[in-house]
């Protein structure tokens, strides 16, 4: 039987070979890359693994077994996920191959139709076959974020309890103006970042990386802009809103000052408003200029005259959220910069180290009307971030203020789609350090960020699915300064029959959904996740719009990113010793070592591992004596639930370990 449903798979696959011919003049082959390969799990047992073992030959099959590969298939042998082909298929009909292993298709289009295929949400990069473009292969985690040391910027904007429910800016585009992006070469956005289009205003072409007629220096000040907003590199990068998509405008030319950069600015502001940015930032400013080239008064700084501040307050009257950095011509005041004077721009200062006082060197206004500038400040003094070297260092400035700010923004615009500006404006005062009490050079000072999103809510992150064991559950954060009534939708696919589980909140701001067996009787059923506040005035939901997404059976569905709440785990006490305990239980998060007491030496080292996600975490045993143990792992713990494992010479250790 399984010698005939191989066949039929090579006749499948055979049929997705079309004739490798040259394409035409006006079509080129890319290559169409996808972000995952769907929801299916291909775990043993499941249904998803059974039909993919038998596309296999035997001989397959028995090579690999004796490679000592175990299970023999997994998710990289899989088809490309088939609602993705039709999605690519609406856009271009011509698929020429299919290379599962590297998840993606061949396609022979016209340059148009890449375009559109870039922006399908399913697709990770489309890439022209007839240019250079491999990269070596890299390990982009999907574990939750490890800030490191770095941290101040998420510390004073409290981005972890968003990030922590999957909230990475997914869906938002954002078009960022600046020097030049080197972003293909460095180590925190070249493997993940999702870059729409890149426009150079410079030389008129779509390369914002360093072009021939560039000095060594153009692109190093966007690069690093940039790294603030989409880096994602484990312990040394977090970007505010690393899975947000991009389109960059290279607008300043660094060979001299002149008003034709204004001009280039206000064009590039008119372009991203033209293909739909959610939020525009740049951490640029006009106002002195070269030799024979007029400098603006700061009579001109009113808020609505310069050709850069009225091209942003049109691009604001249009939705589009705007953001600029204030200047760096501190300590006095009148010192801002246009477009920092514009109207309807979120101006942003910098904070100082302690993430509170404002930086000496941060401009400030009044405009030239009296209107206070800046609006809001965030931490920009010794910000680490990469260059287009790859190099990491710190830099201060209010040019590392404004993308940290807007790259916040774009985890609410990811929660709030529809909220207008004003109401995410008015949100982040409320939120904000200061409230009421504005402050000269730092305005209203930092929001805290997951504050702004209760205050909107109620929204909800993106959704754990455990379906492995008989504890069957949903689990998803929901962002809300209201009590709420939480419900899980079960839909039937087959004949549209639904169930309802209710959700109960184990801790803020995480609410589970136990779903019991008769609820999921099939390989796959559509779900829905409902919030309401009490008094039915507010609603949201999951999908944000009217779909469904899918919950399997024998699957666990962590999404990137997410950290889960250690409460949502359970373990089984009769494996576990009892005689060894941890001293200073329960932990703090961010701790690193730790000491284990009523154990004799250890003859291995121990293996910790989540409870939850089953992600193993580096350790060593640092010392021990007759009566303990202290073990340090090799980055900080997070809040959750660990289980601690290792043999001794008299006893075989199995303890929880719960980290708060």
């Amino acid at each position: 039987m399984r010698i005939q449903t191989y066949e039929r798979a090579l006749i499948a696959v055979a049929l997705l070979v079309t004739a490798l011919i040259p394409a035409t003049a006006q079509d080129a082959h890319y290559r169409v890359i996808f972000r995952d390969k769907g929801p299916e799990s291909y775990a043993p047992g499941t249904p998803a693994y059974s039909a993919l073992i038998a596309q296999f030959s035997p001989k397959a099959l028995q090579r690999r077994s004796r490679m000592g590969m175990d299970p023999l298939v997994d998710s990289t042998d899989a088809m490309v996920y088939g609602p993705y082909v039709r999605e690519v298929r609406r856009v271009t009909p011509r698929i020429v191959l299919t290379l599962p292993w590297f998840n993606s298709i061949i396609v022979e289009c016209p340059q148009s139709d890449s375009a559109q295929l870039a922006a399908l949400s399913c697709v990770a990069s489309v890439q022209p076959v007839s240019r250079r473009r491999y990269q070596p292969l890299a390990d982009v985690t999907c574990e939750p974020p490890l800030y490191g040391s770095d941290d101040i910027q998420h510390r004073v904007l409290q981005t972890p309890p968003l990030h922590n429910g999957g909230v990475y800016g997914t869906g938002v585009l954002l078009g960022v103006i600046d020097t030049g992006f080197r972003w293909k070469s460095m180590s925190t956005l070249s493997q993940h970042l999702k870059v729409i289009e890149e426009i150079d205003l410079i030389q008129g072409d779509s390369t914002t990386n360093n072009d021939t007629l560039d000095p060594q220096s153009q692109d190093a000040h966007g690069s690093a802009v940039l790294s603030l907003l989409g880096g994602w590199q484990h312990d040394s990068l977090i970007g505010m809103a690393p899975f947000a998509s991009y389109i960059l405008a290279k607008t300043e030319d660094m060979r001299y000052e002149q008003r034709i950069e204004e001009e280039a600015y206000a064009a590039a502001v008119m372009m991203l408003e033209i293909r739909g940015v959610d939020i525009i930032t740049s951490s640029l400013g006009y106002r002195l200029f070269d030799e024979g080239q007029d400098s603006t008064l700061y009579g001109d700084l009113d808020g609505s005259t310069t050709w850069a501040s009225r091209a942003l307050n049109i691009a604001a009257s249009r939705g589009v959220l705007c953001v600029t950095s204030a200047g760096n011509d501190g300590p006095s005041g009148r010192t801002i910069i246009t477009p920092a004077d514009a109207d309807s721009v979120m101006t942003i200062g910098a904070l100082a180290q302690d993430g509170v006082s404002p930086w000496t060197k941060s401009s400030w206004g009044p405009t030239a009307k009296g209107r206070q500038k800046p609006d809001f400040a965030t931490p920009g003094v010794q910000i680490r971030c990469q260059g287009p070297d790859g190099n990491f260092s710190r830099q201060s400035g209010t040019s590392l203020s404004a993308p940290i700010f807007a790259g916040g923004l774009a985890l609410l615009r990811e929660l709030y789609p529809s909220a207008s500006p004003w109401e995410i404006r008015e949100v982040l005062r409320q939120s904000a350090q200061r409230g009421t009490a504005v402050d000269t050079v730092a305005g209203f000072g930092s929001p805290d960020l997951t504050s702004a999103a209760r205050l909107l809510g109620p929204s909800l992150g993106s959704p754990v699915i455990s379906t492995r064991d008989a504890k069957q559950s949903v689990i998803v954060a929901v962002y809300t300064s209201s009590p709420v009534r939480a419900q899980l939708l079960l839909r039937d696919p087959i004949t549209g029959a639904t169930s309802v589980s209710v959700g109960t909140r184990i801790e803020d701001p995480w609410y589970v959904f136990p779903i019991e067996s008769q609820q999921l009787f099939r390989d796959q059923m559509d779900a829905r996740i409902v919030v309401t506040t009490a008094d039915t005035s507010m609603f949201a939901s999951y999908p944000r719009d009217t779909s469904w997404f899918s919950v399997p059976r024998n699957a666990l569905v962590v999404p990137c990113g997410v950290r889960m709440p250690g409460s949502v785990t359970s373990i089984e006490t009769a494996s576990l010793n009892t005689s060894a305990r941890i001293a200073n239980h329960p932990l703090l998060s961010g701790q690193q070592c730790f000491t284990i007491v009523g154990t004799t030496p250890p003859d291995v080292q121990p293996v910790i591992m989540h409870a939850t996600t089953r992600q193993l975490v580096p350790s060593r045993i640092t010392n021990h004596s007759s009566e303990e143990t202290s073990i340090c792992v090799e980055v900080p713990l997070y809040r959750g639930v660990y289980i601690i494992s290792f043999t001794s010479a008299t006893q075989s250790i199995t303890i929880p370990m719960l980290v708060r």
